[in-house]
Parts: C-alpha cells; sequence; structure tokens
C-alpha cells in the first residue's frame, strides 16, 4: 500500500502528469458541466467524481513535500466529505464550505502547477499543457468565488437570460461561463456583476486575464533561449 501511494505522488508531481488534469479539466468545463445544467442523467455524479479525481491528483501532487503530506490529506479528507455529502443532500451551508475548501485546494493545486511549469529545465509540450491548465484552474477559481458572492448576496449579479431566480447550484454553470468570458476580457454582457464586491472580483480577474497570458509566453521564451544557451555551452565544453 505504501509503495502504491509513493507511486502516485510520483505520477501526480511529475510533469507527465499534466496531460492527465488538462484532460479533467476540460471534460468538466466543456461537458460535464453543461450537461448538468440541462439535467442530463447521471452527469452531476460524473462532475462529482471527476472533480474527486482532480482533488486525489492534487493531494498526491503536493505529498513529496513532507511539510505539508499530512495538512493536505486532512483538507482533501474534508473536502470529499463535504462535497459528496452535498451531492446527496442540498445544503446552503455544505454548499459554501464546499466552494470555500475548493478554493482552498484549486490555489494550492495552482501554486503547484506553476511552480513546475515556471521551474528550471527543457520547455516540453508537457510544461505548456500545464501552462494551459493552470489557466483553466484560474477560470474555476472565480467560478466559484462569484458562487459564493451569489450565495451570500443573492443580487450581486444579473443574468439577463432566465426567467427567475435561480439557486447556487442551477446557477453553477451560468458562473462558469461568466468565469471564463471575463477571463478572456469578451464581456458579452448577458450576465453582470452589479454589486460593489462582485465587480472588484470580475476586475482582478479581468486583469489576470490580460496579464497571465503576456507573462507566460515571455517567460516560456526566456526559458527556452537559456535552455538552448546552456546546451550550447555544454556541447562547446566537451
Amino acid at each position: 500500500m505504501q509503495k502504491l501511494f509513493f507511486r502516485m505522488v510520483d505520477f501526480w508531481s511529475n510533469d507527465r502528469s499534466f496531460s492527465v488534469v488538462l484532460g479533467i479539466l476540460v471534460l468538466i468545463v466543456f461537458i460535464l458541466s453543461p450537461l448538468k445544467s440541462i439535467q442530463f442523467p447521471t452527469s452531476g455524479i460524473l462532475l462529482e467524481l471527476f472533480l474527486t479525481i482532480l482533488l486525489v491528483s492534487g493531494i498526491f501532487a503536493v505529498s513529496n513535500r513532507r511539510s505539508v503530506r499530512y495538512p493536505a490529506m486532512v483538507i482533501g479528507t474534508i473536502t470529499f466529505a463535504v462535497k459528496w455529502l452535498n451531492a446527496i443532500s442540498y445544503n446552503q451551508i455544505l454548499t459554501r464550505i464546499d466552494l470555500l475548501l475548493s478554493i482552498v485546494y484549486f490555489i494550492a493545486l495552482l501554486v503547484v502547477i506553476l511552480q513546475k511549469v515556471f521551474g528550471e529545465g527543457k520547455i516540453s509540450l508537457k510544461r505548456i499543457e500545464g501552462a494551459v491548465a493552470a489557466y483553466l484552474i484560474i477560470a474555476i477559481l472565480f467560478t466559484y468565488c462569484y458562487r459564493i458572492i451569489f450565495s451570500i448576496i443573492p443580487d450581486s449579479f444579473t443574468i439577463n437570460f432566465t426567467d427567475g431566480p435561480l439557486t447556487v447550484e442551477e446557477a453553477a454553470n451560468q458562473f462558469t461561463y461568466f468565469s471564463f468570458v471575463t477571463l478572456t476580457t469578451t464581456g458579452y454582457g448577458d450576465i453582470t456583476a452589479t454589486h460593489p464586491f462582485a465587480r472588484s472580483f470580475v476586475m482582478l480577474e479581468g486583469l489576470i486575464g490580460q496579464l497571465y497570458p503576456a507573462i507566460l509566453i515571455a517567460r516560456l521564451v526566456s526559458m527556452e533561449i537559456e535552455s538552448k544557451r546552456s546546451s550550447k555551452k555544454s556541447s562547446k565544453e566537451e
């Protein structure tokens, strides 16, 4: 059992796990979330299942560091329990706790991925996949933030294409859409932030959406140039 644990830690803490994480994120955001919003059979269970897989992957990803291994496992276990309790029996308080714990988890996963993407070494396809996965995680993070704000201040957002008031769960896919539209600074105007606190998060996400690609490209290009210089220098020395 211990060998299996450390094998999983080795896989999820390695660059090769980026492909799996990116695949899961694409499945969650672009397939399962829309299916859940139209109440497609079993889509809700599948969504929670893949979110759980992502949660477990994050626990293994940070478990190679002894200082955070056990806190990560404790937080992950609590998040897992709250998530599935809320999935079985929807409760507003459980939903808020689930969202807060998920924000903590995704921030930790984002930090781990970005450290690997911007770490020393040759630029590879896996690192690019990690950078794309980090971009999707940023959008998901803000989705959770908007959902918490909406649950506390119901009139903090105006959703123009709905007939009546929505619960936090019913509005989940709408806020996923809104987060990606904001991050990419598209701004169709069909969902708008009306509360000052909500607007501050929208401005922050829009700013990150502008800066992240620019910083990412500049950093990856500089890392690739440095990697080629190091290779040429070592080959000359030989």
